[in-house]
């Protein structure tokens, strides 16, 4: 898997460790027939779809590896966002490392990644010391919101699906994420190791859910009803 990298050794060898282990668990590797791997377009986060990278394969893991471009890659791919030593500049919005003694638990990294086509948001890794996060930003306002897997956008680019199977940090369950006019919103909902997601209009997202202790996955969807989502099934 490609390594997001910062300019100027603004992230040292810890905060190095750290994202290598979020993005590894963030989409870890299981047993699976399904090949290769999915690089992350800095021009056009997007060009991913939620059902290349969820395939339901019988294990409580994805098997796709996400490969990011570098830092410098994705810096180069959208001029607007700049690096400078330990700060990142996204707009209105600066992020600052925290480099710490090894000791001392509350560092803090963040790697630009890229932006998406449909909708002017970017996106930041974001890396602690023992926690993760995938952080999309809106440049015009600063406004931000956190999500534990890759967050891709449904049809208008305005809500964003963000599901996660099994790993150290995050239990399994599907993220809903929207925005509008400048500022984000979410809602968390409860799901068992959800995959093969498909977005079906930007008021649903259809996907399968594990049922029982065996592998059995059966169809489910997540919903807007009234303002409200929820899910639907199995």
């Amino acid at each position: 898997m490609g390594l997001p990298s910062a300019a100027n050794g603004a992230v040292n060898l810890r905060y190095v460790i750290a994202l290598t282990v979020a993005v590894a668990a963030a989409w870890p590797a299981g047993a699976s027939d399904v090949e290769g791997s999915f690089p992350i377009n800095p021009s056009a986060i997007d060009d991913l779809t939620p059902a290349q990278i969820t395939p339901c394969n019988g294990n409580i893991h994805w098997s796709p590896q996400l490969e990011p471009a570098s830092e410098l890659d994705a810096l180069a791919a959208n001029p607007s966002v700049r690096r400078n030593g330990k700060r990142l500049r996204v707009g209105k919005v600066t992020y600052v490392n925290k480099q710490v003694p090894p000791e001392v638990d509350n560092g803090i990294g963040y790697v630009f990644m890229g932006r998406y086509r449909a909708a002017p948001l970017v996106l930041v890794s974001v890396a602690q010391y023992e926690s993760y996060a995938w952080r999309l930003v809106d440049p015009a306002t600063g406004g931000h919101a956190d999500a534990a897997g890759l967050p891709l956008p449904g049809p208008g680019g305005r809500v964003f699906a963000s599901a996660t199977r099994s790993d150290g940090d995050n239990e399994p369950g599907l993220q809903i994420i929207e925005w509008r006019d400048g500022g984000f919103s979410g809602v968390n909902l409860e799901a068992a190791y959800p995959c093969d997601l498909v977005w079906r209009g930007p008021d649903e997202l259809s996907f399968r859910l594990r049922v029982g202790e065996t592998a059995e996955w059966r169809p489910a969807r997540a919903v807007r009803k009234d303002g409200a989502w929820k899910i639907e099934g199995p």
